[in-house]
């Protein structure tokens, strides 16, 4: 689960890609707490980037084992 603190509902997304870049997953953010659903995808290393208007304002690394 992603907590955005301060949400405010303008304009956010979020991508998630695997190790080598490839886009997996974007969608809106529409609420202060967004599930992502990682339970189909095998252990690896994933990365979150999350978008506020077209501009890149948080990535993460997600280790999933």
């Amino acid at each position: 689960m992603m907590k955005v603190v301060n949400y405010q509902s303008s304009n956010l997304t979020y991508q998630l890609f695997d190790l080598n870049g490839g886009l997996l997953e974007n969608k809106a953010i529409v609420r202060a707490e967004t599930i992502i659903q990682m339970d189909m995808l095998t252990p690896s290393i994933y990365f979150l980037k999350v978008i506020h208007n077209k501009e890149e304002v948080k990535m993460l690394k997600i280790v999933k084992n």
